[in-house]
């Protein structure tokens, strides 16, 4: 069965409980990258299939007046959202009807759209390496986009 590699980006703001309402207007929406093969479908206890998806991390898209902080102060809001990502499930399951409804984007879109997406990234088994494994492969997807961010 031939893969279905791509990046999926899911807001995950109503996620993230900020104490501080600065913080939530700084950061606007807040995004988790995961990584999925749509060709694999899981059944979790249920009739309706599910999708594995692999964190990647988490990213913002910066709100009102993010651009006009300095340096220090944008490197500690990207330090508390990597401080965030220590605490994510490595794997989690959403269900496919979710994920299928959100829209496709093909990679080297010049940006993605702030809403969730699949991004279509245009590269299957052998550009990762051609694994069999459907784990290894999944470790390879992670780690090319951890080094090459979508």
């Amino acid at each position: 069965m031939k893969r279905k590699l791509v990046a999926v980006k899911i807001d995950e703001t109503d996620m993230w409980h900020h104490t501080d309402p600065e913080k939530e207007r700084l950061f606007g929406r807040i995004f988790g990258i995961y990584a999925a093969d749509l060709s694999q479908v899981t059944h979790c206890c249920e009739f309706t299939p599910s999708y594995e998806l692999h964190f990647v991390n988490s990213d913002f898209e910066g709100g009102e007046g993010y651009c006009d902080l300095d340096d220090k102060v944008q490197e500690e809001m990207h330090d508390y959202i990597e401080e965030g990502d220590r605490t994510t499930d490595f794997i989690s399951y959403f269900h496919c009807s979710l994920i299928d409804s959100f829209p496709k984007i093909s990679d080297g879109f010049p940006t993605s759209p702030a809403k969730s997406c699949v991004i279509e990234l245009g590269f299957n088994d052998a550009d990762l390496g051609g694994e069999e494994d459907q784990q290894e492969v999944m470790e390879d997807l992670v780690e090319e986009l951890q080094s090459n961010p979508v």
